[in-house]
């Protein structure tokens, strides 16, 4: 994919019991006799008997069975996984891109995408996400994109002399819906007159109008997704010996993209 402009930028006490009620003693008096009528008799008071006081019984409470300590378990905590999860600016750099899901918040619509080991982000701008295989000119590339204008990208390109057109049909990325087409670029004859860029060119770019166009002897899959009162361009192409292989890889990337 060239463009007219290259860019540069992706956790219990003693237990006393009461013993002296219970045996509390008598005091033995004894009986007063009798005498005959008239008689003084001297009634001598026996002295009554000292009771001993009863030795309090100390009742030994017994000791308190402990309760076992639980010894505490330590419970491992799991290290956590790193991921790639990155958000503009620093966490989205121009040049090789670590496999992982990215946020992309600098354009409109913001998506997420799942990225695949293997791939170079070439440009990441308020209107471009834009990766390729490799830092060949000719690597298979992939590219999420707004285009200039509403004018309708595959409208316009169903009346393009350049380019075989398929068939649209209709599709839904990420929560938008759409419609897709194939496209191929023919590889040119030698003695064919060369013909200017815009002929190959599938749209212009939101920011600047730049040119996004293919090089003759490729294959092109394009998606064109209605998103508010704009659209947004989901693309990929490689050369035609690279494409059927290309196509199973970014394949699950489309599939991961939400809007």
């Amino acid at each position: 994919m060239r463009l007219t402009a290259r860019w540069t930028r992706i956790a219990a006490g003693t237990l006393f019991v009461p013993m002296v009620a219970a045996c509390s003693g008598s005091t033995g008096a004894s009986p007063v006799p009798t005498s005959a009528v008239g008689s003084t008799v001297a009634v001598a008071s026996a002295a009554p008997t000292a009771s001993a006081p009863p030795t309090p019984v100390v009742t030994a409470s017994p000791s308190p069975t402990p309760s076992p300590i639980a010894t505490p378990v330590v419970t491992a905590v799991p290290s956590p996984v790193a991921t790639a999860s990155a958000s503009p600016g620093p966490g989205l750099v121009i040049g090789p891109l670590a496999a992982g899901t990215y946020h992309v918040t600098e354009m409109s619509p913001q998506f997420t995408i799942t990225v695949p080991a293997g791939f170079t982000l070439r440009a990441h701008t308020s209107d471009t996400f834009y990766v390729t295989t490799g830092p060949s000119a000719n690597a298979p590339e992939f590219a999420v994109v707004v285009p200039f204008g509403h004018y309708g990208v595959i409208k316009a390109l169903e009346g393009s002399s350049a380019f075989k057109v398929s068939a649209p049909v209709a599709v839904k990325v990420g929560g938008l819906a759409g419609r897709a087409i194939d496209l191929e670029l023919p590889k040119l004859s030698s003695k064919a007159t060369p013909a200017p860029d815009w002929m190959w060119a599938l749209f212009q770019r939101a920011s600047d109008g730049e040119l996004w166009f293919v090089e003759p002897d490729r294959k092109i899959h394009l998606i064109e997704l209605t998103a508010g009162d704009g659209t947004v361009v989901i693309t990929y192409d490689a050369s035609t010996v690279e494409y059927a292989a290309f196509e199973q890889v970014v394949a699950p990337m489309i599939a991961s993209i939400m809007f």
